[in-house]
């Protein structure tokens, strides 16, 4: 009887009677549980259905088993075909599409949309007054509303006096915040 080591001195379950064994039942096409059990056993020591079906795919994928080419057993069968059935038996079925005055009934009730609120009058005042051209002129009580495109030389802010520590102007602050 050989026995395959596993590393730092330990001894694997595996050894060369353990496998074959494993392959037969596993030929019969026992379940990896069941093979485990039978190992469990044979070896006197404890081995899980995982450890069954890792050594299997190392196995195969190793070259050294081919696929398992035989039918699964009766019992696996004819669960998977009484489980189908059970799926084609139980789907819902299609409804019916309403026809005729039934599909053009509704109870829903259309809704008028709400009425926009005027926003505030502006008043058109010249730009001119308290404008700032550096942002670090700007201070806590100014207006910060940017005033043409930063990318150009006249762009600047309107610097007016903001209130209540708003960073605009009333003017502005009417734009930027309309409910």
């Amino acid at each position: 009887m050989t026995t395959i080591t596993k590393g730092k001195g330990r001894q694997s379950v595996w050894t060369e009677e353990i496998i074959q064994k494993m392959l037969e039942l596993w030929m019969e096409g026992k379940s990896a549980s069941n093979i485990a059990r039978e190992l469990c056993a044979m070896a006197g020591k404890e081995l899980s259905r995982n450890a069954v079906i890792g050594k299997l795919h190392r196995m195969r994928k190793a070259g050294q088993i081919p696929e398992r080419e035989e039918p699964r057993p009766r019992n696996q069968r004819a669960t998977r075909q009484k489980a189908a059935q059970t799926r084609q038996t139980t789907r819902p079925q299609p409804r019916q599409a309403a026809s005729g005055s039934l599909a053009l009934e509704t109870k829903a009730q259309p809704v008028a949309a709400p009425q926009a609120r005027p926003g505030p009058e502006l008043e058109v005042v010249s730009e001119e007054v308290g404008l700032i051209t550096d942002i670090m002129e700007l201070r806590h009580d100014t207006c910060r509303w940017p005033i043409g495109n930063p990318g150009e030389e006249d762009f600047c802010y309107c610097g007016r006096e903001s209130k209540e520590g708003r960073p605009y102007c009333e003017r502005h602050a009417a734009v930027a915040y309309q409910n």
